[in-house]
């Protein structure tokens, strides 16, 4: 970069020597000058000259103006020296301004002044054009490394004893908000256009240049008449990077709920993948593939085991490499839900009840179940029973009649994973009829009674309708018969 700020100041310099030089009208000098082309790029021309029939020399003046220009202004460049034959107008960048003298695939119109005692000779005013831009872009970009390349439209020549020998690609580099660019690497191979930078880190911005290093000498002995220097644009390149934002550590995610998985970026990711890690280890995918919108819903599986050794991971999915994993690790637990009791039911001492919940999280492989009364522990159920949902108690007959009884069930395995029902009531054995026919006195057992007797009920009922009424007696009247006569005897 010295060589480079060495020949910055040089042309500022020329420049403002011939800065307030306006081109009077011509007259005849004692020297003929020549002026060509030597090399031109997307924003440089390098052009050279001879001179003869010169004894008095005083300067060269050099004059550019872009051919829809109707005419020339100051003098771009002035040297004193007799030997400096060949110079750059160049459209470059320093600490002092941005110099907009050319454009890429521009025609320009240039003459030389050689002016010596007698007056002063200029060149035949040429029209020259310059190339199309020099470029870098980037090819690539991941956490861990940036491919650049350019491309190297610079039109070579030779002319007035002049030519021009490639050194070198120079790739420059600064980070961030540096001031300085930095060389990183020298390229001699003119056909390498391409460098891969990696020294980098992700989330970093960096800024690029690349510069090609000609020299310019004279034919006649070989010797340097002074370097050339042809700038690209500056590139800006910023690495791709990701980070987890939550879960990042000390969070309590619960199976069989939605957890939202967040993070950020920087650079071009389209798309990710999730992963669960346990204890360091991968334990299963969340998702192959999200857009890359900076959150995701989980729904954490019901059968999660039980552990506070988890870490989110997140990758691109275009295989740059870029990822980031939880800075701390969070937990996955577990839920026991009592679905009976509940509360507000009537139990019988003496008589067996159905215990049952509900449960999510892996390893809770055992449950301890307990009963309450007021709140404070009363007796343990079962110290340990599987962990299948239901469990059959049969109620003790000594316990005491009451209706603050309530049911505890926790993991044998994760003590703060327990739930509590609500109260209940516990009533003494009754031998009743009802009891004694359909045990427990539930409202199942009083339903079928009064299903009964409302039977029974109709039934006597019919059986009083359909009675037969009872018969009358029947009165008989016998009339009395008067006795006949007998017939008359028969005559003899």
């Amino acid at each position: 970069m010295d060589v480079r700020r060495a020949y910055a100041l040089g042309i500022v310099a020329c420049l403002g020597l011939g800065a307030f030089l306006v081109v009077p009208e011509k007259t005849a000098g004692t020297s003929t000058v020549t002026v060509s082309r030597l090399s031109a790029s997307g924003d440089d021309l390098v052009i050279a000259w001879s001179q003869s029939n010169d004894v008095t020399f005083s300067s060269y003046q050099v004059f550019i103006r872009a051919s829809s220009d109707p005419s020339f202004g100051s003098a771009a460049f002035t040297t004193t020296d007799i030997q400096e034959r060949a110079c750059s107008i160049s459209d470059y960048v320093d600490w002092q301004g941005k110099l907009e003298f050319l454009q890429p695939s521009s025609d320009y119109v240039v003459f030389v002044r050689d002016t010596d005692a007698a007056g002063y000779s200029d060149s035949v005013a040429q029209t020259m054009s310059t190339t199309q831009s020099t470029t870098v872009t980037s090819q690539s970009a991941t956490g861990s490394i940036v491919e650049i390349a350019w491309n190297n439209p610079i039109y070579y020549g030779q002319a007035q004893g002049f030519s021009i020998s490639f050194l070198g690609y120079d790739v420059v580099r600064k980070v961030g908000a540096d001031v300085l660019y930095e060389s990183q690497a020298v390229i001699v191979d003119q056909s390498t256009m391409t460098w891969a930078d990696a020294n980098v880190s992700p989330g970093q911005t960096y800024y690029y240049e690349v510069f090609q290093v000609d020299e310019v000498y004279w034919m006649s002995n070989a010797t340097a008449a002074f370097l050339d220097y042809h700038y690209t644009n500056q590139l800006e390149v910023t690495t791709p990077s990701l980070t987890v934002l939550s879960p990042n550590g000390g969070e309590q995610l619960m199976a069989g709920t939605i957890c939202q998985i967040n993070w950020g970026w920087t650079g071009t990711i389209a798309s990710v993948s999730i992963s669960l890690y346990k204890s360091g280890a991968l334990d299963s995918s969340v998702t192959s593939s999200a857009p890359n919108t900076g959150t995701y819903y989980w729904t954490v599986p019901s059968t999660q085991d039980v552990g506070s050794d988890y870490r989110i991971s997140i990758s691109s999915t275009d295989g740059t490499g870029v990822s980031d994993q939880s800075d701390g690790s969070f937990s996955v637990t577990g839920s026991l839900s009592l679905t009976s009791p509940i509360g507000g039911e009537v139990w019988t001492a003496g008589l067996t009840c159905s215990i049952n919940w509900t449960s999510t999280g892996g390893g809770l492989t055992y449950v301890e179940i307990d009963l309450y009364k007021g709140g404070s522990f009363l007796s343990t159920i079962t110290p340990s029973t599987t962990n299948d949902g239901t469990y059959e108690w049969t109620v003790p007959s000594n316990l005491a009649a009451g209706s603050n009884y309530s049911i505890r069930i926790d993991s044998t395995t994760y003590s703060t994973i327990a739930n509590d029902s609500g109260q209940f009531s516990i009533v003494k054995h009754s031998k009743s009829l009802v009891a004694t026919v359909f045990g427990n006195p539930d409202i199942t057992g009083i339903l079928i009674v009064v299903i009964l007797v409302v039977v029974v009920g109709l039934i006597l009922g019919l059986r009083r309708r359909t009675k037969p009424a009872p018969i009358a007696p029947v009165q008989a009247t016998v009339e009395e018969v008067q006795p006949v006569a007998p017939p008359p005897p028969k005559p003899s």
